[in-house]
């Protein structure tokens, strides 16, 4: 089958179905602006490809212009479009043919197939029926890797709190922040933090912001490699694959496809996993073994407070982090604390008390909060409070402790919604939640597990008009 995964217009934002009629495709979508061309990528090369589909370019066809496109590698297809304001399009070329009648019989089916993408990603029905039997995915038939343990059958198009199907890279570069590495984001996550800085990549699929999608792992791997053993690579002294995102945890499989794939070619190849800490103790135990490295966020001690800011509750979170510094102490490259004034603050003592007591000289940093997502009019973090915080943690014992991260940016703060006394007592999470109350979280105490609205989730589908 060839398979659509996504696609790329030139100008605006494009989404499209692929119809399958025998060994013709045929093409319905729905104009958003200008457009120029669409161009089709084909991730899944462990699937047949018709030789007929030879890799192509063509010429821009809007308003009479011979602009060529580059094609993106050997699995790339460009499919000229013409298109005004009163005319959708056509798609052209030897390969596809669909006549303006066709293409208007499918243009009521695309709008429902475009509900389906923003609920559900780019994976479609055809997609995951052609992954289904692929084995290390298995296990997401009954999904259990995190904490909410939804048990959905991602394989057949059933979504949890994270709202993912199959494994989506959202992206993936050199990066300069320590651990040096070539980090590959991972779309999607279990949780809901108003102060996600990764918002466009975490709460993705509701969001409609692009990925690059699910790769092959061993395509993935090589990647990766190539771009370690780069000039740049070598000069930035990039020496891992760094997992990030979102939440990596919710894709565990496919990342250990990955990393299997890429130590065939470099069986000494370091792996950091930055999570949020929510996995059940059978995932943390996988990611203990595959790791080198671990950075772990930790947003409160506070339960009230965690739900306010997360949607989950902290104590598997606090149990993941008591496990690793007791337990696997050499691959903890740090414990993150984001710092939120007036929000967390109260949490920072606690914190502190609650590491040392596992062992005083695991490392912890302090990062500086600035505006963003849900949280984009909040005052940032002061160089002041940042001190304060490692003062704090130093006077509870801690002896290998630091902060980072960009102070000073301005912001204010919404007076506290009095209806959510009832719900929190403590003040501060009473403040976190006013925001969530202000972008459409009707349930509080914040539970995303078992809220009545997580598969509609506003806070989801928030797109914060300043970002930092």
């Amino acid at each position: 089958m060839f398979l659509c995964e996504r696609w790329f217009i030139a100008a605006d934002s494009y989404l499209i179905k692929a119809f399958p009629k025998g060994n013709i495709y045929e093409l319905s979508g729905h104009r958003f602006g200008r457009i120029k061309f669409a161009v089709y990528t084909r991730p899944y090369n462990f699937l047949p490809r018709p030789a007929k589909y030879a890799t192509q370019t063509a010429p821009n066809t809007v308003g009479g212009s011979n602009t060529a496109v580059k094609p993106r590698g050997p699995e790339t297809i460009v499919f000229p479009q013409i298109a005004s304001a009163d005319n959708p399009g056509y798609i052209l070329g030897s390969f596809h043919r669909v006549v303006h009648g066709e293409y208007q019989k499918y243009l009521k089916d695309f709008f429902t197939f475009r509900r389906k993408v923003f609920s559900h990603g780019y994976a479609e029905e055809f997609v995951l029926q052609s992954v289904s039997k692929v084995k290390y995915l298995q296990e997401l038939s009954n999904c259990q890797l995190c904490e909410h343990r939804c048990g959905v059958n991602r394989l057949e198009g059933e979504v949890g709190v994270c709202r993912m199907t199959l494994p989506m890279i959202a992206s993936a570069t050199l990066h300069p922040a320590p651990p040096q590495s070539y980090t590959i984001f991972m779309a999607g996550c279990n949780f809901k933090c108003l102060n996600c800085q990764n918002w466009s990549i975490s709460q993705y699929p509701d969001n409609g912001m692009a990925v690059r999608g699910m790769e092959d792992p061993e395509d993935l791997a090589k990647e990766s490699i190539y771009h370690l053993r780069s000039h740049i690579g070598q000069l930035m002294r990039a020496d891992r694959i760094f997992f990030s995102g979102g939440e990596p945890t919710i894709h565990l499989p496919y990342i250990e496809k990955i990393v299997d794939e890429a130590r065939k070619i470099q069986p000494s190849l370091k792996v950091n996993f930055d999570t949020n800490g929510f996995m059940t103790e059978e995932s943390l135990n996988r990611v203990l073994e595959l790791t080198t490295s671990i950075t772990f966020d930790i947003k409160a001690y506070d339960d009230e407070v965690h739900r306010a800011l997360a949607g989950a509750q902290v104590s598997p979170v606090l149990r993941n982090a008591a496990f690793v510094g007791k337990n696997a102490k050499d691959k903890l490259w740090e414990y993150r604390i984001l710092v939120i004034p007036n929000m967390n603050e109260g949490d920072v003592r606690p914190l502190s008390n609650f590491i040392a007591s596992i062992d005083p000289s695991l490392r912890v940093c302090f990062l500086a909060f600035r505006p963003n997502f849900v949280l984009e009019q909040h005052p940032g973090a002061t160089g002041a409070l940042m001190q304060r915080c490692v003062d704090i943690a130093e006077s509870e014992g801690l002896t290998n402790v630091s902060w980072s991260g960009r102070v000073g940016l301005r912001g204010s703060i919404f007076p506290t919604a009095a209806k959510l006394s009832r719900s929190y007592h403590n003040v501060e999470a009473r403040h976190l939640a006013t925001y969530a109350l202000k972008a459409g979280c009707g349930t509080h105490p914040r539970d995303c597990k078992t809220c009545k609205t997580n598969q509609r989730c506003s806070i989801k589908r928030y797109t914060p008009r300043i970002s930092t």
